[in-house]
């Protein structure tokens, strides 16, 4: 949460006093091309954010000229598509193509952001799962239900934290992409907040696998179960030092 915080005061929330597309030459995209594809893309991107931006200052709560959010909505939806229909105009395409092409969302950017949370992720339950196994060993015994149980508790816990934290984590990214710290209805464009169910189930499995893993290859069972007098070695029982001398008896000669 710290990080997404972070992200987000990292891109500028700088509204525009007007709704207007800036000075651009006229010319027709060949969208049979993936550079012209791409470069609509972004002009559609800007475009929304002028909208939201417009918004921002003529109607949103901190402006001083908040009138609600319908009306908010309405300044920012009639913005974007002015700002649309410029765009349509300079590139000779229809309206509907600009709209289209926001929805184009690439996809190796949240592949990249899913997978390096997701080693975090492993790790934390790599480390999670050795103070599971310090308190609960499992050894084959009639404890080793317990030692399951509390597996399979903490996956569920962990899960469930990291999709939060995930979302957040993915939300500050998508701040720092477009470069505004209000997302606005575009927050509904990041994977992560379509798909909680499924990354709750992938990551109590993902716990599962590290914990059998790490079970499998006994990675610092030592010292998981290990104890300051367990790692005493047994005094032999003809020490020297450690057997019982016979008191001396003492002979009275009188």
């Amino acid at each position: 949460m710290v990080l997404s915080v972070g992200l987000a005061g990292c891109a500028s929330h700088r509204p525009v006093a007007q709704c207007a597309w800036p000075t651009e030459a006229r010319s027709a995209l060949d969208l049979r091309v993936r550079a012209a594809r791409q470069h609509l893309h972004k002009d559609a991107l800007t475009a929304e954010d002028i909208g939201i931006r417009y918004a921002d200052a003529r109607n949103a709560p901190h402006s001083g000229h908040f009138e609600g959010f319908a009306s908010y909505n309405r300044t920012t939806d009639s913005c974007i598509t002015a700002m649309v229909e410029a765009v349509a105009r300079t590139h000779e395409v229809a309206p509907v193509t600009v709209r289209t092409s926001l929805a184009q969302r690439p996809a190796g950017g949240d592949v990249v952001v899913t997978l390096c949370f997701a080693a975090l992720y492993a790790l934390i339950a790599f480390g999670l799962t050795r103070r599971v196994n310090r308190n609960f060993p499992f050894d084959g015994g009639r404890d080793s239900v317990v030692a399951i149980a509390a597996i399979v508790l903490t996956s569920i816990l962990a899960s469930g934290v990291a999709v939060m934290v995930g979302e957040w984590f993915a939300v500050g990214i998508e701040v720092l992409r477009v470069g505004n710290g209000h997302l606005s209805h575009r927050t509904q464009r990041v994977p992560w907040t379509h798909h909680r169910a499924e990354l709750f189930f992938a990551g109590v499995v993902l716990f599962w696998l590290v914990a059998a893993l790490r079970h499998r290859i006994g990675f610092g069972s030592v010292w998981d179960h290990a104890t300051p007098w367990a790692s005493r070695p047994p005094r032999k029982s003809g020490d020297s030092t450690g057997a019982l001398q016979q008191p001396s008896a003492r002979v009275d000669r009188r």
